[in-house]
């Protein structure tokens, strides 16, 4: 039964689309949650018409999507924008923006920052430019010295 499994009581919103979503959920799901799948109106998960499919539904949508509620919603069009966040006193009144420093420049950016207890997360840096930590990542976890890493930037593998 549903309230003897470790996840009974939570409820949780699942917004993927076509396989690690729906996977999370159903794995979710199985152990008790409440999954309520959104998706968009008239379309549906992407899923629901790949490969083998029997009265209009994917027989993999019918297995990945066992035991969620799903509902239709369009969430192309933002409710809000960044301009509009910025100017929402509610948003910097709940911390939801967070301080960055990019080229030497601080930088405001919306942010969802979780907080757990008294470890709360913290972004360390905004995102990075491509490649932009190959020579840390490898030496110190490939144990590559410098010029083999420059040989592969020589060779364009990095």
């Amino acid at each position: 039964m549903a309230g003897d499994k470790p996840l009974a009581g939570t409820r949780v919103l699942e917004l993927g689309q076509l396989i690690a979503g729906p996977f999370a959920g159903n794995v979710l799901a199985y152990f008790g949650a409440e999954v309520i799948k959104v998706e968009a109106p008239g379309k549906g998960d992407p899923l629901r018409n790949r490969r083998v499919t029997r009265d209009g539904t994917s027989l993999w949508w019918r297995s990945i999507a066992r035991n969620r509620k799903c509902i239709t919603l369009d969430l192309r069009a933002p409710a809000y924008n960044v301009a509009d966040m910025f100017e929402d006193p509610h948003f910097r009144a709940r911390g939801l923006f967070e301080r960055v420093t990019v080229d030497g420049q601080a930088l405001e950016l919306p942010a969802i920052v979780p907080k757990l207890g008294t470890t709360p997360g913290a972004a360390e840096w905004p995102g990075p430019a491509v490649g932009a930590h190959n020579d840390e990542i490898c030496s110190t976890l490939l144990g590559l010295d410098d010029p083999h890493i420059a040989t592969l930037r020589g060779q364009g593998v990095i």
